[in-house]
């Protein structure tokens, strides 16, 4: 767009002195308007303002983050045309500090800088948003208790009312909703203390203006004037051509029974008229002349009538107003007791953060709040500074704000000293989120109520789209000015709202997007596949047609304005809600060929990683928890299979898990069990002590540790993920530590909230190529975003309300209502007012749904595709080409009573009788027929390629050069393609054993044999056992403070306690021998060296030898499996490679005149000389690299060589 601005535009950048609305239109360039403003601002030859007396504020510290690197550059593309400008350069110097923020942000500063005005200790911490939750969980639950202990008559009745099942979790979960509700308003006690006065039970003589009352005859009102009209449009039909005539009594009947309803103007007289309605029954002569399709529409139209007549009698009008009240009246008490319980735990929870010196994003803006007004709701001393500091208050996304930020914003602005300075710009059709408390009413009282011509409180539309090529614009016009209704969405979708093209797209012989497109998928009830993915297969296959290299579509490229094939990377599918829906997408279009990325709602604690460990944690905090005991038992940590842990169960039912670990153990007869059994209690106790004294941060360290799941896990497939979600888990552990909890217990706690909040931290990322990917995303992922192509996809996938079922309803503007129980009886109250709120709560519900769909339409530059499924395409046309038949396909109750975005699509697009093509859309239907179909066409199309490659075997005439070349590449050898087959790496017990030295005789101790299965019965396994045991005495025992037997077998005790070797080793180890070898003279000396710091144990190295030396000659390859015979060449090169060598020196010390090598060795040999031999041919070769590499380390030459035999405790130098 460059510098070319419109008329509208250009009012929104220099208009002054007045307070501003901008309504602008998606992809109206608001936030370049908003920048062009600031600089037009700060750069005013006349009147030229500060950067820092601008209070921008954004809706996310992204946007403030490019909107103040917008500024910036701005800023230094005035500075290159005139450098010398010292009022730019302030502003260049200010732009950093200045106020361009976030309304928390600016909310903390103002408690930064004020905090001892209303008594905040200046130490205070933001809470994190889990221990908050947490933290509210504990004073809610301990308010329960106090309550149950008082045993108030009232509190028990609350108790047994709104209690679920035999958990108070249903009471604590109402008091917490609506103490959260609260917080939106600026002052929460006060919406608590009316939140029960608009309640009819409350009021005794003005029921007639309760707001109860006035919403059902404004709704009650509306529903009849639409069905007059419903009733009218059927007489005209039986009275026009081809009508059904003979219908005419009846519904002139209908007619005049609505027509006097709508005359009354109280509830009885509508209670008594609806009490009494007849509908009278159709005739059932035959009429030759009527239109069986006529007659159908007729009969379908009063039938609707009906079914609303019907729902406004069980819904507003089954009792009389006495009888009414009476109920409320029952009810009333218990709700009483819901808002004093919230009450309390307001005061409580507030009194808990301030011990804790602790504050939420809350107190954030109720406590500026308090700085900024005080009691009578005026601005103190504080906001009059504000107010005179800031010249202009910028308001972004002004259409998500809530009553808070919007009382916070007007007590710092200058309206109330009649000088408006606020200006706002957002889209209330592109506000969704109500979850988040936004309140959409606050932008449309101001949209309707300011003025577009010139004023001091003017309103500017933005409604030139310079995003979306005509066609979309055209479609999304069509459909939401039936969709976008006063009733719902509070205004109407009129010229003002309206998008205009503000893009031309260059003309180009190329295939472009011409229209919108309507793709139906038929599921047909086939077992082979869902319903999600029968439509992901169906968009993956117009994907394939859209990115086809002869016939898809040309897009235009942004940066370089030529167009250019349409890649993977254009396309984003955009869905109502991710989870489970992107796992089956993701899949699908991964086995049709296509890179697809996408990110799940909760995906990161749902992992099998994760799980795991949270697992362990569990059960090191509890370990009576059978069902993680048991998948931890039956993980890589646990080892044990199905039927181990089958078997382990059976011990006895009764027990928990863990009970019937410590029963096996004593009685099982399954050895293998019961050495899986010990090897991980081990793990586990140590595990559990250990947790006493480390953070959970470094608990999580020792399980990795312990266990080796982190190597276990990136083993796996997608280990790369798995690892870093591990690493993940980590510094949630760190956050937790940063919080005022404590414990393992606390952690759990923490992490399950992280999972019920919704809030899984991200999310787990499936693979696919960002870059050249289609993405998958959630509607409100892509508020903001733009795509050339954009399949909105799901529509047929059921809305949620409910939020507006729930047993207790909560409304911003009305209260609190809920149904009852009669205590005596144990039967249910129903409550009229509370179905009152909860039809309100459905229509801001409704509206929602509606501005979602319109923020996902307008997310689409060139191609926009609707994508739904349905089970049977010609039974859903029939109907909605029935509703599409009416003069207003989409009328108030029409809309209010769709379950699905396609109950508002189908009959609107369909009421043209072709299919969408008169609101700009082309339809398109994919069935089980047609997936099957390309399923034998991509079989043909992969027979027809292996043809092709058969075919290119005979070189052609003319050809052979290029086919010499591609051979002669083809046939490229690595230069050192012999290295390629050697080991890079090797261990001295592999040079030990490629040299022949073998052992050939019995072992005693075997040190490098294969790891035997755990099988305390088997002699190997033992041996293997005590080998290991005894070497790592050797390599503890301090020498120089062993005098006795009962030193060592005391020091191995001390080992043992220390968690430095197995239990079990303890009878494993021989004392005696041990002793023998310190009462020695190799001993005496070791001892010696120890003292004087020279004695040196189980030091690993790694040193580089020559090839050559390791393979001195031929016979030596061949030995190791290398049979070709080696070019002269070949040898020389094998001269300048090495080959690494690794071990671990058993010990060596140091005496004065040189070093002297140590061995222990374990083996079972023949006594004598014959024996020492044995040992010295096995292990010369050994011996002689860990020569080296002493020699190597130390400097220092190595004097004697010794190979101690414990067996035989003698010293065999060699």
């Amino acid at each position: 767009m460059g510098k070319s601005w419109t008329e509208e535009q250009r009012q929104v950048i220099n208009l002054q002195n007045r307070s501003l609305l901008v309504s602008a239109a998606a992809g109206s360039g608001k936030t370049a308007v908003l920048v062009e403003r600031i600089i037009q601002k700060i750069t005013d030859t006349i009147r030229p303002v500060d950067i820092d007396r601008l209070l921008v504020v954004t809706f996310t510290k992204a946007a403030a983050a490019e909107m103040r690197e917008r500024i910036m550059a701005a800023v230094d593309a005035r500075l290159l045309d005139d450098p010398e400008n010292t009022h730019l350069q302030k502003q260049k110097m200010l732009l950093p500090s200045a106020m361009i923020t976030t309304i928390d942000s600016f909310c903390m500063s103002v408690l930064r800088e004020h905090f001892d005005t209303i008594g905040l200790d200046p130490g205070f911490r933001v809470g994190d948003p889990q221990e908050i939750t947490l933290l509210k969980q504990d004073v809610a639950e301990q308010l329960l208790e106090d309550c149950y202990a008082d045993k108030t008559e009232e509190f028990i009745a609350f108790s047994q009312t709104y209690s679920s099942g035999k958990l108070d979790k249903g009471l604590t979960d109402w008091i917490l909703r609506i103490y959260d509700f609260s917080q939106s308003y600026p002052w929460p006690e006060e919406w608590l203390k009316k939140s029960l006065t608009m309640n009819p039970g409350t009021m005794e003589e003005e029921v007639e203006n309760s707001p109860m009352v006035c919403l059902i005859m404004e709704e009650t009102c509306r529903i009849l004037r639409e069905m007059a009209a419903v009733l009218k449009t059927a007489l005209d039909m039986s009275l026009g051509v081809g009508g059904p005539s003979l219908y005419e009594p009846m519904l002139l009947s209908d007619l005049e029974q609505t027509e006097a309803m709508l005359e009354c103007n109280t509830w009885e007289d509508i209670y008594d008229h609806i009490q009494h309605m007849e509908w009278k029954r159709l005739s059932g002569k035959k009429q030759p002349e009527a239109n069986p399709s006529v007659v159908d529409m007729v009969k379908a139209l009063r039938q609707e009538a009906k079914d609303v007549f019907g729902w406004l009698k069980k819904n507003y009008f089954a009792e009389s107003l006495p009888e009414v009240l009476s109920k409320e009246a029952r009810i009333l008490p218990g709700l009483a007791v819901l808002i004093h319980l919230t009450e309390e735990f307001s005061q409580r929870f507030r009194e808990e953060k301030r011990q804790r010196n602790l504050i939420d994003f809350n107190d954030q803006e109720h406590f500026a709040l308090n700085i900024l007004l005080d009691e009578c709701h005026e601005p103190t001393a504080v906001a009059k500074g504000y107010s005179e500091q800031f010249e202009e208050i910028m308001c972004d996304e002004y259409q998500d704000s809530n009553q808070v930020q919007e009382t916070l914003l007007y007590s710092i602005s200058r309206e109330r000293q009649g000088q408006p300075n606020i200006f706002m710009v957002g889209d209330v059709k592109q506000s969704i989120y109500r979850f988040r408390m936004a309140e959409p009413e606050i932008f449309l009282r101001k949209y309707q109520t300011y003025t577009k011509q010139e004023g001091s409180h003017q309103r500017i539309d933005l409604h030139k789209n310079f995003r979306s090529r005509a066609c979309v614009i055209e479609s999304i016009n069509r459909i939401f000015e039936a969709l976008m209704i006063p009733e719902i969405c509070g205004m109407e979708y009129d010229a003002d709202a309206a998008l205009y093209p503000g893009l031309d797209y260059p003309e180009t012989r190329q295939k472009i997007s011409e229209s919108a497109e309507w793709l139906m998928v038929e599921h047909g009830n086939d077992p082979e596949m869902t319903k999600r993915e029968a439509e992901a297969r169906a968009v993956g296959l117009r994907i394939r047609e859209i990115v086809n290299e002869t016939s898809g579509l040309w897009v235009m490229d942004t940066e370089s304005g030529a167009y250019r094939k349409a890649e993977y990377g254009d396309i984003v599918i955009l869905l109502r809600t991710v989870k489970n829906w992107t796992e089956d997408y993701v899949r699908i279009l991964k086995d049709m060929g296509i890179p697809a990325v996408g990110e799940t709602s909760s995906g990161f604690f749902d992992t099998v990683e994760i799980q795991g460990i949270l697992n362990m944690l569990r059960i090191l905090d509890n370990p009576l928890q059978d069902i993680p005991m048991a998948a931890v038992l039956t993980s890589s940590m646990g080892r044990l299979t199905d039927e181990e842990l089958a078997e382990l169960r059976l011990v006895n039912r009764s027990m928990s898990l863990y009970e019937n670990i410590q029963d096996y153990l004593k009685q099982g007869d399954d050895l293998f069990l019961v050495e899986k059994l010990n090897s991980f209690l081990m793990v586990y106790d140590r595990l559990r002590r250990s947790k006493i004294h480390l953070s959970i941060e470094e608990l999580i360290h020792e399980i990795y540790e312990m266990t080796g799941y982190v190597q276990q896990m990136f083993a796996m497939p997608g280990g790369e993920v798995r690892r870093a979600n591990l690493e993940r888990l980590v510094e949630y552990a760190k956050d937790f530590k940063n919080t005022s909890y404590r414990g393992l217990f606390h952690f759990i706690r923490y992490v399950d909230q992280l999972k019920e909040s919704k809030e899984d931290l991200g999310g787990a990322v499936l693979p696919g190529d960002a870059g050249q990917a289609v993405r998958i995303m959630s509607i409100h992922k892509s508020k903001g975003l733009e795509y050339p192509i954009c399949f909105v996809a799901g529509l047929g996938k059921s809305m949620n309300f409910t939020e507006s079922r729930s047993r207790i309803v909560i409304h911003a503007r009305y209260g609190v209502a809920a149904d009852g129980v009669d205590l005596e009886r144990r039967v249910k109250i129903h409550s009229l007012s509370k179905k009152v709120f909860a039809r309100k709560l459905l229509l801001d519900q409704m509206g929602e749904e509606v501005r979602v769909l319109y923020v996902a339409l307008t997310r689409a530059r060139e191609k926009l595709i609707l994508v739904g499924t349905v089970e049977d395409m010609e039974q859903t046309a029939e109907k909605w080409s029935l509703a599409g038949k009416a003069p207003t396909p989409l009328t108030y109750s029409r809309m209010l009573r769709a379950k699905s975005y396609l109950d508002w699509l189908g009959p609107l697009l369909w009421s043209d009788e072709r299919q969408g093509a008169e609101r700009g859309f082309e339809f398109r239907c994919i069935n089980p027929a047609y997936m099957a179909a390309e399923d034998i066409r991509e079989e043909i199309q992969s027979d027809g390629e292996k043809e092709f490659l058969r075919g290119c075997e005979k070189i052609k005439e003319g050809c052979t050069p290029l086919y010499d070349l591609i051979d002669k590449k083809l046939r490229w050898q690595y230069p050192r393609e012999l290295m390629t087959r050697l080991q890079g790496k090797m261990t001295v017990s592999e040079l030990k054993k490629m040299a022949g030295e073998e052992m050939n005789g019995m072992v005693l101790y075997p040190e490098n044999v294969e790891k035997l299965l755990p099988d305390p019965g088997n002699p190997l396994y033992i041996a293997q056992q005590k080998g290991t045991a005894t070497h790592k005495i050797f390599e503890l025992l301090p020498f120089a403070e062993i005098s006795s037997e009962d030193e060592v077998v005391s020091f191995i005790r001390q080992c043992v306690e220390k968690e430095q070797i197995p239990a079990f080793w303890e009878e494993l180890i021989p004392a005696q021998k041990v002793f023998d070898f310190c009462c020695s003279e190799l001993g005496q000396r070791m001892a010696r060296a120890e003292k004087n710091g020279k004695l040196y144990r189980e030091r690993p190295f790694v040193m580089g030898i020559p090839v050559q030396e390791i393979y001195p000659k031929l016979a030596a390859w061949e030995i190791s499996g290398i049979s070709e015979k080696l070019s002269d060449r070949e040898n020389d090169r094998l001269t300048s490679e090495r080959i690494l060598i690794q071990g671990v020196i058993d010990v060596y010390f140091e005496e004065d005149d040189g070093v002297v090598l140590l061995d222990y060795k374990t083996d079972r040999i023949p006594k004598g000389k014959t024996g020492e031999e044995l040992l010295i041919k096995r292990y010369k070769t050994q011996l002689d690299y860990y020569q080296k590499a002493i020699e190597q380390i130390s400097g220092k030459k190595v004097k004697d060589r010794i190979l101690y035999s414990v067996i035989m405790n003698r010293e065999i130098h060699c």
